[in-house]
């Protein structure tokens, strides 16, 4: 059973993860920096974020009995 510290990690991480991909936009400071990088790093954030929330919805989700 998880307990309002682990939700507030999962819900804190996802909104850690929305401003990692905004800062690596495309042409902003952190991409022109190394573009290629920056790419892949938006790319595994967003397959990060696509999996938690797929993990926040299962654990949401009211348990049938």
């Amino acid at each position: 059973m998880l307990n309002i510290r682990d939700l507030s990690t999962l819900e804190r991480t996802a909104a850690w993860l929305d401003e990692l991909v905004s800062a690596c936009r495309h042409l902003g400071s952190v991409y022109v920096e190394n573009p290629k990088l920056t790419a892949d790093v938006t790319r595994k954030a967003k397959a990060l974020r696509t999996s938690l929330k797929t993990l926040r919805d299962f654990v949401m989700k009211p348990k049938e009995h």
